[in-house]
Formats: C-alpha cells, structure tokens, sequence
C-alpha cells in the first residue's frame, strides 16, 4: 500500500515539475512579447508627443473630432435599444 502511495506521489511530482517547466518556459516567453510591445509603444508615444509639437492645431482637430466620435459611440452602446 505504501509503495504505491509513493509510485503514485511520484508521478505527481514529476507531472509538477514539467507543468512548472513549461510555466517557466511560457513566462519567459510572454516576458520578451511584452518587452517588445513596450518597445514599440514607448516609440510611438515619442512620435505622437512630436507630432502634436509640431502640429498642435491638426492634433486639437483631431483630438476634438475622435472624442466626439468616441463619445457618439458609446452614447448609442448605451443607450441600446431604448427609444
């Protein structure tokens, strides 16, 4: 009875320690994903902030023009099918 408890405590810890692997594996995984799309991010922040120097009148038009569209949007999601 106690050699299969072990046997079977056994197992268990192997299939722990591979799904601990494959975790580990995963994470370093996604890690390097977000480092890069944190990359591009920070790049297009620096581009939008450049932008908007240098045309601030275009970037307040438009600025004005996607909160309305967005604000229109989420008017009608909300309201639903209310009349």
């Amino acid at each position: 009875m106690d050699k299969e408890v072990n046997q079977e405590e056994n197992v268990l810890k192997q299939k722990f320690e591979n799904l601990k692997t494959k975790a580990e594996e995963e994470w370093g995984h996604i890690k390097q994903k977000i480092q890069v799309y944190g990359e591009g991010a920070e790049e297009f922040i620096d581009s939008l902030g450049k932008y908007i120097k240098e045309n601030p009148q275009r970037a307040s038009l438009i600025a004005v023009a996607l909160g309305l569209s967005l604000g229109f949007i989420l008017g009608l999601l909300v309201r639903g099918g209310r009349k």
